[in-house]
């Protein structure tokens, strides 16, 4: 349920990325905010979840010629040989912060594949996320997220669900 203002107040805007998971008909909550996490293992053990629910969205370099968004659970890292055969390129790095912030329309930390300024940019979404009963999805403003089941990730973010991740090293 949406936030209502006081009388003479205006309510405040909804974030862009609300409005688009709405609009996909998603079914989510809007979690409490978390204050003052630096890392994503913070963020999870501050929301009480696992670092495996907490979405991570990384922007891909594809050859200097393209991007797309890589969707991950927390406590994965990017495949970037199965990137590589998946877009049929030589070179998959993740991008600059300038092209993150160009691309996304989201400073990193805050990026989501939610309302993306760039239409049609292709999403993969991690499978290990798919997997989990719920994960926490960023809405492009610091400490704010939403809960949803892993096997609607996909379509929240317009993705294709897939083994596009690996175990991270630690």
């Amino acid at each position: 349920m949406a936030d209502r203002a006081g009388e003479g107040e205006q309510a405040p805007s909804e974030p862009p990325a609300l409005v688009d998971l709405r609009r996909r008909g998603v079914p989510f909550r809007l979690a409490p905010r978390v204050e003052g996490a630096k890392t994503l293992h913070e963020f999870a053990a501050r929301s009480g979840l696992r670092p495996r629910q907490v979405v991570k969205s990384l922007l891909l370099d594809l050859d200097g010629t393209g991007y797309a968004l890589l969707v991950a659970a927390g406590d994965r890292a990017a495949d970037f040989a199965a990137l590589r055969r998946r877009f049929g390129v030589r070179s998959v790095r993740l991008a600059d912060p300038q092209a993150v912030q160009q691309v996304t329309g989201y400073r990193i930390g805050t990026v989501t594949p939610l309302a993306l300024a760039t239409p049609n940019l292709p999403v993969l979404v991690d499978a290990a996320l798919v997997a989990e009963d719920e994960v926490s999805l960023g809405i492009g403003v610091p400490g704010r997220h939403v809960r949803l089941r892993g096997v609607d990730l996909a379509a929240a973010a317009g993705g294709e669900a897939g083994g596009w991740t690996r175990e991270a090293r630690e």
